[in-house]
C-alpha cells in the first residue's frame, strides 16, 4: 500500500525574502509594514497587499527580543463599553499608527488589582509603553512607582495622580466647567444649580472650580444651595434635582458634570411639568453620542476625548524614542456643542418649583 506523505511545509516567509521578492530593501519594507510614515503611500500599499497576498506574517516578539523594541503600545482603561474611554482608544490607536506602531488593550473595570494584572500581562507581550487611565487620582501611586522603578515609559490619561510626577494628558476640566457656566451667564441665567460629580474624582472637583471661577468672573457669590450630587449617571441626576425641588431651591439653568447626569436632571424637570429649555435650561459635558439624539437635544461641553488619545500616543512614542525631556503635562481645550436644551432666560424671575399635586 502506498504511503503518502505530507506536503512539505514551505519555508517561513521573512521580510528579508518579500524585500528580494520586491527589489526594495529590507528596511523600507520592515517599514511599510509598520506603514510608518517616511515610507511614501504608494510603496506601503504595494508592500502590505504583497504581503497579505503571501500570507506574510511578521514576528513581533522575536523583534522584540532583537531589538529591544517591538513598536506595540498598551493601552488600559476601566471600561471600554463607555464612548468616552473608547473614543480615547481610537484616538491611541490613530496616534500610534501615525508613527508605526500598534496596540494592544485592558480593562480595569476601575479596580486597582485588576490593573495591576492588566499591565503585568501586557509587559508579558514586551509593550514599549503604556497609555493608563487611572482608577481615580489617588489609588494604586505604588503600581506607577514601580513602573517608574523598571523603566518603563507610560502616560497617564484623563484623570491626574496626585502627588505623582508623570507624563499627563487630558482633557481640561477646570475649563469645560468654567465654559458650559459662562455660556448659561452669557444668556442671562444668574441661578445656575451645579450637579457634582464623585467626590474623590479628580475631574469632578476641578469641573466644580471651573464653575465657581466663572460664577467669581460675574461677581456672583456661589449659593451651596445650588451644589447636589455625588455621582456621575443618570440616576445621579435625577437624584440631585428632585433634592433640589424637595428644597425648594430656585434655579433657572443646571450645569451638569456629565450629560449622563443631564440627561437624569431633564428627566424629573419634563416630569414635574418644567419645559427644557422654556423654564430651565440644561448643559451637559462629554458630549457623549446619545446627547445629539435626546430629547431635547443637549447643549454639551465636547472635551475632545479621541484628540486626548491622540495626543497622548504622540508624547509617550517621544519619551519611548527618547526625543522627550522631563515628564509634563497637556490640557486639550473644550469646546460647547449648543443644541436644543439652553435658552436665553425668561423675563420673569427664577421659576418656582412646582411639583404635582398630592392627595
Amino acid at each position: 500500500m502506498p504511503r503518502h506523505r505530507s506536503p512539505a511545509t514551505p519555508p517561513r516567509l521573512t521580510s528579508r525574502r518579500l524585500a528580494e521578492q520586491l527589489g526594495l530593501a529590507q528596511s523600507t519594507v520592515s517599514m511599510a509594514l509598520r506603514d510608518h510614515p517616511a515610507i511614501n503611500v504608494e510603496t506601503r500599499r504595494r508592500v502590505q497587499e504583497r504581503a497579505r497576498g503571501l500570507g506574510y506574517m511578521p514576528d513581533g516578539i522575536a523583534r522584540a527580543m532583537r531589538t529591544g523594541a517591538s513598536r506595540v503600545l498598551g493601552f488600559i482603561a476601566p471600561k471600554l463599553g463607555m464612548s468616552y474611554f473608547a473614543e480615547i482608544l481610537e484616538g491611541v490607536e490613530s496616534g500610534a499608527r501615525e508613527r508605526g506602531y500598534r496596540c494592544l488593550i485592558g480593562q480595569s473595570q476601575s479596580n486597582v488589582a485588576r490593573m495591576a494584572d492588566e499591565v503585568a500581562l501586557l509587559r508579558s507581550q514586551r509593550v514599549d509603553g503604556l497609555v493608563l487611565i487611572p482608577v481615580n487620582s489617588e489609588e494604586g501611586l505604588e503600581l506607577y512607582a514601580d513602573l517608574t522603578g523598571k523603566g518603563l515609559r507610560f502616560v497617564v490619561v484623563d484623570v491626574p495622580l496626585a502627588g505623582f510626577e508623570t507624563e499627563f494628558v487630558g482633557p481640561d476640566n477646570r475649563g469645560a466647567g468654567r465654559l458650559a457656566t459662562q455660556y448659561l451667564l452669557g444668556l442671562g441665567h444668574r441661578r445656575i444649580a451645579w450637579l457634582r460629580g464623585y467626590p474623590r474624582a479628580a475631574n469632578a472637583r476641578l469641573r466644580e472650580q471651573g464653575y465657581r471661577e466663572a460664577l467669581a468672573k460675574h461677581r456672583i457669590r456661589v449659593d451651596e444651595t445650588l451644589l447636589a450630587g455625588d455621582n456621575f449617571g443618570v440616576a445621579a441626576g435625577e437624584a440631585a434635582v428632585e433634592g433640589l425641588l424637595r428644597r425648594n431651591v430656585r434655579f433657572t439653568a443646571i450645569a451638569a458634570s456629565t450629560d449622563l447626569q443631564a440627561c437624569g436632571a431633564i428627566r424629573v424637570l419634563h416630569r414635574d411639568g418644567f419645559a427644557v429649555p422654556g423654564d430651565v435650561s440644561v448643559v451637559g459635558c462629554s458630549n457623549l453620542d446619545f446627547s445629539a439624539l435626546h430629547t431635547p437635544a443637549i447643549t454639551s461641553v465636547d472635551q475632545k476625548p479621541g484628540e486626548v488619545g491622540r495626543l497622548a500616543a504622540r508624547r509617550l512614542i517621544e519619551r519611548i524614542e527618547g526625543r522627550a525631556s522631563a515628564p509634563g503635562s497637556a490640557l486639550v481645550a473644550p469646546e460647547l456643542v449648543v443644541r436644543d436644551s439652553t435658552a436665553r432666560r425668561a423675563k420673569r424671575g427664577p421659576t418656582e418649583p412646582r411639583r404635582s399635586a398630592g392627595p
